[in-house]
């Protein structure tokens, strides 16, 4: 029996920050909406400059008129983004997404390795006036723990541990398809709630806030083949992270063992059949020892 989606939302509220928009021949149009949320976590405030992806057709498959289509075509063609308006915040449109939803993108890298990450996808948009703006970038999902492993970066080629946890959970989506998707736990209240009431094969609810940022990280120089005091260099890092801030203490109602081991097999398949696809697609290399030196 095919898995029963359940909770996956994204509720996003905030300016208009950015229109990246893409015209296709049958008149559907895609692309992505940003919008920009003052949130704060634990203390840190920032911006969030989050990227909602959207795909709409003018009718629906029925021959009618597409309510979502007309709705995100008014934004795409009158909203003022953040960008139009020379950065002036009063000058540009604030926006809600309704019906926000967290899905995992993948595909294979030209070295052969899968990439996944989560992105936030939306066809329902309201235009909100200024006074009315309720400025939010929050999610709310039901899911099942795949894994739960404390977050390692790497520095100067040694790798250590930040404090952090990584949940990889498998979230149900409308087809019965399982998407893998991390979050972040952060707060030591919230990692000692996950560590002790979370275990593997677990289904919990999980909510928290969407942090979208560029963040700016100096390294110590430690060029070994100079002399003098080594400069220090400034990186730029894109970070895309849904941190946990709350969530069901412990295991709630699930789904049948045998639904959830058939839908991973299910991922595992598309994963094969997305390198199969590629492989395909590139140009057949030569044999070793074959072929003539073309000089």
């Amino acid at each position: 029996m095919a898995l029963k989606p359940s909770i996956n939302e994204a509720i996003i509220e905030g300016i208009l920050y950015e229109k990246i928009v893409r015209n296709f021949d049958d008149g559907a149009i895609a692309g992505e909406l940003v919008i920009e949320v003052p949130v704060k976590i634990d203390g840190e405030e920032f911006f969030s400059h989050i990227p909602v992806s959207f795909y709409v057709k003018e009718k629906t498959k029925e021959g009618k008129s597409n309510s979502a289509y007309k709705g995100v075509k008014t934004i795409v063609d009158s909203a003022k983004a953040l960008s139009e308006t020379d950065g002036e915040p009063s000058k540009a449109d604030r926006i809600r997404l309704r019906t926000g939803q967290l899905s995992e993108n993948m595909f294979i890298s030209q070295d052969d390795r899968l990439v996944s990450f989560t992105r936030i996808r939306g066809n329902f948009f309201d235009r909100v006036k200024e006074t009315d703006c309720q400025p939010k970038a929050q999610f709310k999902v039901k899911m099942i723990v795949k894994s739960i492993d404390p977050e390692v970066e790497k520095e100067n080629g040694e790798e250590f541990e930040t404090g952090r946890i990584i949940v990889t959970g498998n979230v149900v989506q409308y087809n019965g398809e399982i998407d893998e998707l991390k979050f972040v736990v952060q707060n030591k209240k919230h990692i000692d709630t996950v560590l002790k009431g979370w275990s593997v094969d677990d289904t919990v609810t999980a909510s928290g806030i969407i942090k979208f940022v560029t963040e700016e990280i100096t390294k110590n120089g430690d060029d070994e083949d100079t002399f003098g005091e080594a400069l220090p260099s400034t990186v730029t890092r894109k970070v895309r992270e849904f941190v946990i801030t709350g969530g069901s203490p412990g295991p709630v109602e699930g789904y049948d063992e045998e639904d959830v081991t058939e839908a991973r097999r299910a991922r595992k398949l598309k994963i094969a059949a997305l390198g199969k696809e590629k492989a395909e697609k590139e140009p057949a290399k030569p044999a070793k020892g074959k072929g003539k030196p073309d000089w």
